[in-house]
């Protein structure tokens, strides 16, 4: 999505970009991970590209879990899938 302001109006256009071209080979010539961003993105691929608060959120729930597991009481995530 893109937007522009030009005389105080908003103008939103949507478009389709090309998809980045990129891929990695870890441990196979024939499968690797293709980047998931646009043709000439800046900043690294997205393979390169980490999420902090999907760390975070999952490192809560590990803690959670841990604590269910020793006896500790009822995770708090559960309540949460209700």
């Amino acid at each position: 999505m893109f937007w522009t302001d030009a005389d105080g109006h908003r103008k939103i256009r949507f478009i389709e970009l090309l998809p980045c071209p990129a891929v990695i080979h870890q441990l196979s010539v024939t499968d690797g991970d293709a980047c998931v961003l646009y043709d000439r993105h800046p900043g690294p691929h997205s393979w390169g590209v980490t999420d902090p608060l999907a760390d975070l959120t999952a490192e809560r729930i590990r803690e959670e879990v841990r604590r269910d597991r020793d006896g500790g009481g009822r995770c708090r995530w559960a309540t949460w899938l209700r």
